[in-house]
């Protein structure tokens, strides 16, 4: 029989998969400082180039399911509040939920696809889910900037990436940002200018699915990227927490890349987290078990 395939996961995956908090550690661990910047010289790379959620902006423990949840309570909230259209007190919060998961569905399903990638938009999102409501285009704008505001309140900074983030900028590279994400580059500077505004100031470019419809987890933004900023392969580090999108597909594309992996406990908690929100929403009568997830 052959020998084993064996696969070794880096010192600095290793860490990080076994933290207990990946905020804490990258405030207070400089062993990971250290490895990040080892990792990116070793690279020989001049562009630092980072996936934005869980990578340099981290999340709390909050599913995804979660946090649609705690947004349709705050769009409600603010349109009642700000009285921007009649009709959004007689609506409930589960209707707001519901007409959000029609918004992502539809958007993904039915926008022009690039290079056979098809991602959604929040413009696109926002739209089909008022329509849904019933509720005007004027009301767009308060989805929207509520969403920005939210995503920065459950977003902390990622201290040890931001200081590596720096440390490149001090020596002449460039920083971008690359994540696929239904938000556009414009919506990710305004929630990174909330969380740390001195971290938006050293960013050269925002790229997002949500504008170029190419993704990484197709691989396809990577080239993209490399004809806007007129640069080669060799010329990119980048970290993410994806497998796929963050290492296997830059690798693929000739750039180096590293994990940044969630944490298994982090994992553990999410996962936690969106069988209770099902269970809760169940009680409510709302079955959200076919799109509800970490």
């Amino acid at each position: 029989m052959p020998e084993p395939e064996i696969y070794r996961f880096s010192p600095i995956s290793r860490l990080l998969r076994s933290a207990p908090s990946r905020i804490d550690l990258a405030r207070k661990s400089v062993e990971l400082r250290e490895a990040l910047q080892a990792a990116f010289d070793a690279s020989g790379a001049d562009v630092l180039s980072l996936d934005v959620f869980d990578t340099l902006l981290l999340r709390d423990n909050q599913s995804e399911a979660r946090r649609f949840w705690e947004l349709s309570k705050l769009i409600r909230k603010e349109l009642i509040d700000s009285k921007a259209h009649p009709r959004a007190a007689a609506l409930s919060v589960e209707d707001f939920l519901l007409a959000r998961v029609e918004g992502m569905r539809v958007s993904y399903r039915t926008r022009k696809p690039v290079k056979t990638c098809c991602e959604g938009v929040l413009d696109d999102v926002t739209k089909i889910a008022r329509r849904a409501l019933g509720l005007s285009a004027s009301v767009d704008k308060h989805f929207i900037a509520t969403e920005i505001v939210y995503e920065a309140s459950v977003l902390a900074i990622n201290d040890a990436v931001l200081d590596l983030a720096r440390a490149v900028k001090a020596k002449g590279g460039r920083v971008v940002l690359v994540s696929d994400m239904y938000l556009r580059g414009e919506h990710i500077g305004a929630i990174l200018e909330k969380v740390d505004s001195g971290a938006a100031k050293i960013v050269d470019h925002i790229f997002s699915s949500g504008d170029l419809v190419v993704s990484k987890r197709a691989g396809r933004i990577f080239r993209e990227i490399e004809r806007r900023l007129e640069l080669g392969p060799s010329a990119f580090f980048h970290i993410g927490d994806s497998l796929l999108g963050d290492v296997s597909r830059p690798r693929e594309a000739g750039w180096s890349a590293l994990h940044f992996p969630v944490s298994d406990a982090e994992a553990q908690a999410r996962e936690a987290d969106v069988a209770a929100f099902i269970d809760e929403m169940h009680a409510l009568g709302l079955n959200v078990s076919d799109w509800a997830k970490v």
